[in-house]
């Protein structure tokens, strides 16, 4: 019994502070504003209809509008879209992605997603970058209220394919694959 309180004590710590004591991956900006977290937030609860699968799938940062956006991790870039449509288009133009990227982390055998970057993404397909390399900027294109970074993490690799319309599309091999970012990143001490 004690064991398994200490164990809960120490699950709810990690979650309160934000983070992990040993973290995979780095805060993809620097001293970020937590908007939205992961899961059924109180934001999906008043805008289902906002949400493909009825949860945010990901993490909302705000460091600012141009706020330079940082590889969270070594990797390699697999994947990199367009917001080259209105806001506001479901589910044409990439979901409502805007501008993003993927970066495949090798290593870490996790894929991560960075979208409604501020204009196309600075690096091609192919590029490798380095923990807190500039990969973009905080923007607020795609299907989004105001300003902020989209960032989700996914276990393993993600399948990346054209689209119909001209465009470029990932699927995620499993609901499972997608994580928490929140307990892969440092603790977070606002």
């Amino acid at each position: 019994v004690h064991m398994n309180l200490f164990i809960t004590t120490l699950l709810l710590s990690v979650i309160v502070d934000h983070g992990v004591s040993t973290p995979l991956l780095q805060w993809p900006m620097i001293n970020p504003k937590i908007v939205q977290g992961f899961g059924v937030t109180e934001f999906v609860k008043a805008h289902p209809d906002f949400y493909r699968y009825g949860e945010h799938l990901a993490v909302d940062l705000d460091g600012g509008f141009g706020t330079p956006i940082l590889s969270a991790a070594d990797g390699l870039i697999i994947a990199v879209g367009n917001g080259r449509c209105p806001n506001y288009s479901y589910p044409a133009c990439n979901f409502g992605y805007g501008n993003w990227l993927l970066i495949w982390h090798e290593s870490l055998n996790l894929t991560t997603l960075y979208q409604h970057l501020f204009q196309e993404p600075i690096h091609e397909i192919g590029a490798v970058v380095k923990t807190g390399d500039v990969v973009g900027f905080q923007g607020a294109s795609g299907k989004v209220i105001g300003s902020h970074l989209h960032f989700a993490v996914f276990e393993g690799p993600v399948r990346v394919y054209n689209t119909r319309d001209g465009n470029i599309d990932f699927q995620i091999l499993g609901r499972e694959k997608i994580k928490n970012p929140l307990m892969l990143l440092p603790r977070k001490n606002d």
